[in-house]
């Protein structure tokens, strides 16, 4: 007779933890389903959750006789059976176990989960898919959106239904909304990135938005003016901002008058600044007004009223004038998702000694030991508001008169037809003509840096001889002669000049002003310095030195106004 171990295994040693890692809910029961199917078909026991493996008989008859007896396999069974559904029991919920309670074998404890939680878990796909298609940015952050996204996403992997890598990417940029439209068109083209590629995409778009908020600059008033020559006044001869040009398209000189009349000042907010005993710390959305703006480093964020976080991107200093003294504010917070300037009243009264009064028409912010009134605001539309005081601008178009330089540093350094062109038309007005040298421009002008100055001297005449050789001329001499060469002696500085009609005649000339000075002087020449120039690099010129015992110099290559003496001297003879 087979024994009941053979017929029904039984791995009571098994650890059903390492197996089924979840705990059966209401919302991930494929999952769970998943794992519990996997270990019991591991084991083959399968049929005891599917019907095929039955109990057997409880009596069976007895061979040695015509009377029956107990059925051994029944005993075996139930002990497997038992086993099969202590593992699925002890994978589900508190919840769940409520719905099995009272049910005695394997198989009815799966059906009963199967009908309680698989209905369920189709109607959370549905639901799941639907938040999915209809989810939107609206007024949250970006990364609150997309972790909203993502943790859907994630509920319907945990229920086994995966979403599809361009549903996820058309999802996701479909609820961007239609401040990203121009992002969305663009990723939708062909080839429509991977989910893990749009992501770090969507974060720099978004960087990038807000850098270009961040670099909003305070308005200035500016002499400048860019326009073509194509309108209903013609053309007429201007110059634009750009310094050192001077083109035909740019600010026309009829128009200065009605440009110095639309200059205005203004604020690139409306100024108003909000009591907030809500808010521990200043905020508002324009970097524009602040100073001594720098990025926030922190990991805090704003929490509004809806309890969204928003990101603080940078901080800040600002100063508001609701009288004719400043009121500082320090550490100001830049979010830019808010739409209004708020004032903390619990920040301004650490900042300073004072207090808020608060009535029906308004509220003064007092001193808090003199009891001097700082800054007054009204109330308006049941918002206490703390307005700037208006701002008196005075402008004249006189200016002070003075020379030609201050006006040239002023102007960015411009070249002086541009300074001619606004004294002639009257634009400025020079008391004086300066000096035309400009040590600024000619240092930018400059493409590199001056030799150092030698202090290298020659001690004995002839002991070193400089030597340039120039032309051809444009003009002939009334003697023919195109070419000259020059000798100047580094010890006395004195200078040979030598006239050639062509090149090759100053091997000639060199031997002869070689014999000459040696002989005049009792000296011989020791050193010969030149630049590289065909004429001092030939075999036969080479060969002389040498012969001669002279050591022959070059000039380094493309320094060659490193032979000082003799460009100075050839300067001086070409003057």
């Amino acid at each position: 007779m087979t024994t009941s171990s053979s017929k029904y295994a039984y791995p009571a040693n098994l650890n059903v933890a390492n197996f089924v890692s979840l705990k059966l809910t209401s919302t991930n029961f494929l999952l769970w389903e998943t794992q519990v199917l996997s270990l019991i078909e591991s084991q083959d026991l399968l049929g005891f959750i599917t019907g095929s493996t039955s109990a057997p008989t409880a009596e069976i008859s007895n061979p040695t006789n015509d009377s029956t007896m107990p059925n051994p396999d029944l005993a075996a069974w139930t002990r497997t059976d038992r086993l099969v559904k202590a593992w699925i029991t002890a994978t589900i919920s508190e919840e769940a176990l409520g719905t099995v309670v009272g049910l005695t074998t394997s198989l009815d404890v799966w059906k009963a989960l199967s009908n309680a939680y698989s209905q369920d878990s189709q109607a959370r796909e549905f639901e799941l898919l639907l938040k999915l298609q209809e989810k939107k940015k609206d007024s949250i952050t970006l990364t609150d959106f997309i972790r909203n996204f993502k943790l859907t996403c994630d509920q319907l992997n945990a229920i086994g239904k995966s979403v599809p890598d361009q549903k996820k990417v058309f999802w996701l940029l479909n609820g961007l909304g239609p401040r990203y439209e121009s992002f969305s068109t663009a990723m939708l083209k062909p080839p429509v990135p991977s989910y893990n590629d749009l992501i770090p995409l969507l974060h720099s778009h978004e960087l990038r938005n807000r850098s270009l908020l961040a670099d909003q600059v305070n308005p200035v008033m500016a002499f400048v003016g860019q326009r073509s020559n194509s309108n209903n006044k013609g053309s007429q001869s201007s110059f634009n901002s750009r310094g050192r040009g001077f083109h035909q398209a740019g600010y026309q000189d009829d128009q200065v008058p009605q440009a110095l009349a639309a200059l205005h000042i203004n604020s690139p907010t409306t100024g108003e600044w909000l009591p907030d005993t809500g808010a521990t710390a200043h905020i508002t959305d324009d970097p524009g007004i602040l100073s001594d703006l720098k990025p926030y480093v922190g990991s805090d964020s704003i929490m509004v009223g809806n309890g969204h976080q928003l990101p603080i991107p940078h901080t800040g200093n600002a100063h508001i004038f609701p009288t004719d003294s400043s009121l500082s504010l320090t550490n100001v917070l830049v979010v830019p998702d808010i739409k209004k300037n708020l004032l903390s009243v619990s920040q301004l009264t650490c900042d300073y000694p004072c207090y808020f009064l608060f009535d029906n028409h308004g509220f003064v912010i007092k001193d808090l030991r003199t009891h001097q009134v700082l800054a007054s605001g009204s109330k308006e539309d049941g918002l206490y508001v703390l307005q700037h005081a208006p701002v008196k601008v005075f402008f004249s178009n006189r200016f002070r008169v003075v020379d030609s330089n201050t006006w040239h540093g002023r102007l960015g350094h411009p070249q002086p037809r541009i300074l001619q062109f606004l004294t002639h038309n009257k634009f400025i007005s020079v008391n004086k003509k300066s000096s035309s040298f400009c040590q600024s421009c000619a240092l930018s002008k400059s493409c590199k840096l001056p030799f150092f100055p030698s202090a290298n001297k020659a001690i004995v005449p002839l002991a070193k001889i400089h030597c340039d050789l120039w032309g051809p001329a444009p003009v002939l001499s009334n003697q023919d002669f195109r070419y000259y060469a020059i000798f100047v002696d580094d010890f006395s500085r004195f200078t040979w000049l030598y006239p050639l009609k062509k090149k090759s005649d100053f091997y000639r000339v060199f031997f002869t002003f070689q014999a000459m000075v040696e002989k005049q002087f009792q000296h011989e020449i020791k050193v010969f310095h030149s630049d590289s120039g065909g004429e001092f690099t030939k075999q036969e010129f080479i060969d002389h030195l040498l012969r001669n015992g002279i050591v022959h110099l070059f000039s380094c290559p493309g320094t060659r106004n490193r032979t000082v003496l003799q460009k100075g001297s050839t300067a001086m003879w070409l003057n």
